[in-house]
């Protein structure tokens, strides 16, 4: 099971972090803080704060409530 669980990890984090680009056009990043995983939008050489979650799956909630609030905001909007 713990296998399973180790090998799934991967697949789960490539999802939310393409789902991330594709919602925000930019380079996105998974890492790691303490004991949190903490998703960064990369523009260039700057790395910005995103999102923090404990689980992979919170990760993800983590992306459509954050993406949420910056729409709402007019904060995710991309200049051209």
């Amino acid at each position: 099971m713990s296998s399973a669980l180790h090998s799934a990890r991967p697949l789960a984090n490539t999802v939310i972090r393409r789902s991330t680009e594709k919602l925000y056009g930019q380079q996105a990043h998974i890492g790691r803080e303490a004991q949190h995983r903490v998703i960064f939008l990369r523009t260039g050489q700057d790395k910005f704060f995103y999102g923090v979650a404990t689980s992979v799956a919170g990760a993800g909630i983590a992306t459509l409530l954050f993406g949420a609030t910056r729409l709402a905001t007019g904060n995710g909007k991309r200049e051209e």
